[in-house]
C-alpha cells in the first residue's frame, strides 16, 4: 500500500476516474441554503426512476447545482431545467453512510475535504461532486490533480 492509498485517521479516501457525464440540473438560487428547493425543482421536472442524482458544488464561486443524469430516452429540452456536463477526471473519494442520519451533513463534507487536502492536490478548475449511489449511500468527489 502506497502512502496515497493509506485512509486518513478518520476519513477513508480512494482515487478515482470518472468519466464526462451528461447532466439536467438546476441552480440553487442562493447556493447551499436552498438546496431542498433546488431538488424538489428536479424531482417536479423528471422522474428519479432509472437517474443516478448528484450535487455539484463550484467553491470558486458557492454556485450549487442538483442535478440528474441525462437517460437516452429523455427529450432535448425540459422545462425548467439547464442541460450540462459533470467533469471527468480524477477524484478523491470519501464514502458516507447514512448521509441522512448525520446531524450536520454540511460539516462532515468540509472535514472530508479538509482531509483530501491535506494529501490531495485539489483542482479548482472543477466542481465537488456528491453523488448519490443510494438513499444510504453518499460519495463525496473532490477533484485532484493527479
Amino acid at each position: 500500500m502506497t502512502e496515497r492509498d493509506k485512509p486518513s485517521e478518520t476519513i477513508h479516501i480512494t482515487e478515482v476516474e470518472m468519466v464526462e457525464t451528461p447532466v439536467w440540473y438546476a441552480v440553487s438560487e442562493r447556493g447551499l441554503e436552498t438546496i431542498l428547493e433546488t431538488q424538489a425543482k428536479i424531482e417536479a421536472a423528471v422522474s428519479l426512476k432509472r437517474r443516478k442524482c448528484y450535487g455539484v458544488f463550484f467553491r470558486e464561486t458557492g454556485e450549487y447545482r442538483s442535478a440528474v443524469s441525462v437517460l437516452e430516452d429523455d427529450h432535448d429540452f425540459i422545462i425548467g431545467l439547464e442541460k450540462g456536463l459533470l467533469s471527468g477526471g480524477f477524484y478523491a473519494r470519501v464514502k458516507l453512510q447514512n448521509p441522512h442520519a448525520i446531524p450536520n451533513i454540511g460539516d462532515e463534507i468540509r472535514k472530508s475535504a479538509q482531509a483530501v487536502e491535506e494529501k490531495y492536490k485539489h483542482d479548482p478548475t472543477r466542481p465537488d461532486i456528491e453523488f448519490y449511489r443510494s438513499e444510504g449511500d453518499l460519495h463525496l468527489l473532490f477533484p485532484i490533480v493527479k
